[in-house]
């Protein structure tokens, strides 16, 4: 696949603003209706966290439709041409150059392909990126470079990590159905019952594999649709909470203050501090 290859701080949009944190080249950047872009790579490894829209993100490997207040990884090595959906969309480019990445004890060789980062845990990241980014307060800002590791996380190799052994082939069945009908009075019972083990089974290999329980795993998917609700709609507090599977406004608000350590308020706030910049 022929490609361009981009320098930093350029992209195929156009930039809403552009700036430099701590090292991290972050670029807020909007992009055309039914816009097609050719294949491409980057000087640094970069992650394209989507705002709103509907983005095409075409490899070698893959072809995938991008969801909203998620991230994708694209490495240096991979070209990727992009599609933009009849909406147009707006993301944040998040440039990682090597000075960056030392400074985190990460190297090029630990970083794995492209790939797209979807996991209930990384949409929980991409909260905590945007509403860190769109912070005045220059304590909150710091926790800038956290929420960008721990969205590289799922794209890092590491020899140090241990592995949990195979799981079993029918979790990632029941994490489908999670994110499916996360927004339904369900619980264990229910996944356990979709994916025909015993719900004891079920319960340990969640906190096996998943590292939460499945009622843990149900309150993250349900904060993350809530957050995508506010920030990419525009939703209200009440709106996204009762939409996203919530009992009421009180109750989404203390489930995201403990998981992800501010009020949602701050995401309705990052809405329009993302849109006017530094």
């Amino acid at each position: 696949m022929e490609n361009d290859r981009l320098g930093q701080g350029e992209f195929l949009g156009l930039p809403y603003w552009q700036r430099d944190h701590d090292g991290l080249i972050l670029t807020l950047t909007t992009y055309g209706r039914s816009s097609t872009y050719r294949p491409h790579t980057h000087e640094h490894p970069t992650i394209f966290v989507l705002i709103k829209g509907a983005h095409y993100d075409t490899t070698a490997r893959y072809e995938l439709l991008q969801p909203p207040l998620t991230g994708v990884f694209h490495s240096i090595a991979e070209p990727h041409a992009t599609r933009v959906g009849p909406d147009g969309m707006l993301g944040v480019n998040v440039e990682m150059p090597q000075a960056w990445l030392k400074n985190h004890e990460l190297s090029g060789t630990e970083l794995g392909g492209s790939r797209l980062l979807t996991s209930a845990g990384s949409r929980l990241s991409v909260l905590r990126f945007l509403a860190s980014l769109s912070q005045v307060d220059p304590f909150r800002k710091g926790e800038l470079a956290t929420a960008v590791v721990e969205l590289l996380a799922p794209a890092v190799t590491h020899r140090g990590l241990t592995p949990r052994g195979r799981e079993p082939s029918w979790l990632c069945r029941a994490d489908e159905f999670l994110q499916s009908n996360s927004h339904l009075a369900i619980g264990l019972r229910h996944v356990a019952e979709e994916v025909r083990v015993h719900p004891v089974y079920c319960a340990r290999a969640f906190r096996r594999y998943r590292g939460c329980t499945v009622s843990e795993r149900l309150r993250q998917l349900r904060i993350a649709t809530a957050g995508e609700l506010i920030l990419g709609d525009g939703a209200t507090l009440v709106e996204a909470a009762l939409r996203s599977g919530f009992a009421d406004q009180a109750h989404f608000s203390r489930c995201a203050s403990r998981v992800l350590g501010f009020s949602p308020q701050v995401l309705k706030n990052a809405q329009k501090n993302l849109i006017r910049g530094p």
